[in-house]
């Protein structure tokens, strides 16, 4: 399961950079200022001068997750108020099942500014 989740993250990433001319260019410029050539490879340890290319990743991530859905099992009850229900207490019992959607969660426009931009 690792290596379809590295392979699907490097996909996703290749897709978001060719969507944006910005981003690509960008990110072509700083690795030859670093690198002198795009001949080369990029080791773990470059990734700490290439600032850019991380934040590129993380909103990559951001806007086309991986694993869209995680569920878990609650451990504890949980108290919660939300503007859906008025703010009104609700309480969820250990042992419900939840799930989180991590693409709705990220693309949450009283989150994010441009939920659906990579900025």
């Amino acid at each position: 399961m690792g290596a379809d989740l590295t392979e699907g993250t490097l996909i996703l990433l290749s897709w978001s950079i060719n969507l944006s001319n910005n981003m690509q260019t960008r990110l072509m410029q700083l690795i030859l200022l670093y690198k002198k050539t795009m001949l080369c490879i990029l080791c773990r340890n470059d990734m700490n001068h290439l600032t850019y290319l991380t934040q590129c990743i993380k909103e990559s991530l951001r806007l086309t997750p991986v694993v869209h859905l995680v569920s878990r099992e609650l451990k504890e009850e949980v108290t919660f108020t939300h503007r859906f229900n008025g703010y009104k207490e609700i309480k969820v019992p250990a042992g419900t099942e939840v799930d989180v959607n991590i693409y709705a969660l990220h693309r949450n426009p009283h989150v994010w500014e441009n939920p659906d931009v990579s900025d």
